[in-house]
């Protein structure tokens, strides 16, 4: 009876894996636990798809073009920065604009997906660095004539300075500098455009919201709470990336890309405790048996 009760272990771990694995549907939710059976955590049934009233179809498209406007100022101010040597930058002003890129890129697939479901026009973005705008395009853009900086150097008698860069008026080979701070309706600082895209961030969840069972006006009010305590500082911003969902025109996909680590977690764990019991059963067999006695 001892010895059999080292397989009932290992049973019970494999059982507690079985169970806890998550199934292969977009949730992957381990639904063998009851308690996943009675929630709606992902709201697989309700995806906010059904009809909706003519106001609020209004609302949305209205809506929508807000974010149409806030994304042309974030593609521009993101595009302009780009544009910046990276010689310029310091650490991290190039970890920041990375990291609003990516989170741009993110919403802009969900936003895809929240347009294509409420059958409104998608967003369009011209998507061209700034070398490769022409004069005319350079002129419509949203923050033409603005200078970026500040950027840091180190002068020949070891004393930080400050400069600028006129991106408009610069041409290849031809950089213009600003060494005296310009006024603020001139200058596009980072902080400039982490707030064009706190902005975009707070109406694109708004809308992506909007697409399910709330009004816009109350997930609005809920947004602007959660935007005021995320981005009162405009400097902290987190890459992520979404699985399954329509990209935009012009774009490949990705693949899909999850993250499960407390299935991994559970199923390492209950791994290491099987081939401890495999072991403690070897040691007992023999043991019983009266071949060899380990200590």
């Amino acid at each position: 009876i001892t010895l059999a009760m080292y397989p009932l272990e290992i049973m019970l771990c494999e059982l507690l894996i079985w169970v806890a694995s998550p199934m292969g549907d977009d949730a992957s939710l381990p639904r063998q636990f009851r308690a996943v059976l009675f929630m709606d955590v992902y709201s697989d049934l309700d995806d906010g798809s059904g009809p909706i009233s003519e106001q609020r179809q209004k609302e949305l498209a209205d809506l929508a073009d807000t974010i149409q406007i806030g994304a042309d100022r974030v593609q521009s101010a993101l595009r302009r920065w780009e544009a910046v040597p990276r010689a310029w930058l310091t650490m991290k002003q190039r970890r920041h604009c990375s990291e609003m890129r990516a989170k741009f890129e993110t919403l802009l697939d969900g936003l895809a997906e929240a347009l294509e479901k409420r059958e409104l026009q998608p967003l369009t973005l011209d998507e061209r660095s700034w070398q490769e705008l022409d004069d005319e395009a350079r002129e419509a853009d949203p923050f033409v004539m603005t200078v970026l900086g500040p950027f840091g150097s180190w002068t020949g008698l070891g004393v930080s300075s400050q400069y600028y860069w006129d991106i408009d008026n610069s041409r290849a080979g031809q950089n213009q500098f600003l060494y005296q701070a310009p006024p603020a309706s001139r200058l596009l600082s980072l902080k400039d455009a982490a707030d064009a895209f706190a902005v975009f961030e707070q109406h694109a969840n708004t809308f992506t919201k909007s697409t399910r069972a709330k009004p816009p006006a109350a997930v609005e009010q809920n947004d602007a709470e959660n935007s005021d305590q995320d981005h009162s500082s405009g400097d902290d911003y987190s890459a992520s990336d979404d699985e399954d969902r329509p990209l935009r025109k012009g774009k490949t996909p990705k693949g899909p890309k999850s993250v499960r680590l407390p299935w991994l977690l559970v199923a390492g764990l209950c791994r290491c405790i099987q081939l401890v019991w495999v072991f403690l059963l070897i040691v007992a067999v023999l043991r019983e048996t009266g071949t060899d006695t380990i200590d």
